[in-house]
């Protein structure tokens, strides 16, 4: 853990310390297992568990603004761990711990597995979710791909392909005058 992180983990788990006005000095122990990449700290105070979930330091602030603006909304939905805190300054924010295991590949091939996920999606993309990401999802891949053309990366094979489907699927939108819904890169 670089010395920046360490100073970003301990300033957002020392804000949220004081915002719950404790004498308890709980001890932050790293999550271990997830795959999303993002910094994991659990910790335990007046007999609830939480974690710190810190955002990825690659990430612009209002790509962190709005991964905790969705987390808090689908959580409100009964599909995510309850947000108690997010940093001022979006380096991080604590929810709530759900207790589980990771999902693993042989898992998620699973008829069952599937099943459920597919009556997931129906019902978050039925929900009355707030959009945040109107116009977010498409603009951001294309700002990416733009700024990734700029530093002459190179791109994987099919990219041609997903930017011809992110055209399809506005131009249908559009076209239909279809609502703003909430996505997250399953229609491609």
């Amino acid at each position: 853990m670089t010395h920046d992180l360490m100073n970003n983990v301990q300033a957002v788990f020392t804000a949220f310390l004081n915002q719950q006005k404790t004498n308890q000095k709980p001890t932050l122990k790293p999550l271990l297992g997830g795959r999303s990449g993002a910094g994991l700290y659990t910790f335990s105070l007046e007999n609830r568990k939480y974690v710190l979930r810190m955002f990825a330091e690659m990430e612009e602030i209002q790509g962190r603004e709005r991964e905790s603006k969705v987390t808090n909304q689908v959580a409100q939905l009964g599909f995510a761990p309850k947000v108690y805190y997010v940093d001022p300054e979006y380096r991080g924010m604590i929810i709530e711990f759900l207790p589980g295991d990771t999902l693993l590949p042989s898992e998620a091939k699973k008829p069952a597995t599937i099943k459920k996920f597919a009556a997931f999606l129906n019902r978050l993309h039925h929900s009355k979710i707030e959009n945040l990401l109107s116009d977010g999802y498409f603009k951001r891949a294309k700002e990416w791909l733009a700024k990734a053309q700029k530093n002459k990366n190179s791109f994987p094979t099919g990219m041609d392909k997903l930017l011809k489907s992110i055209s399809e699927i506005e131009r249908m939108a559009s076209k239909y005058n279809l609502p703003n819904k909430l996505i997250h890169g399953d229609l491609i």
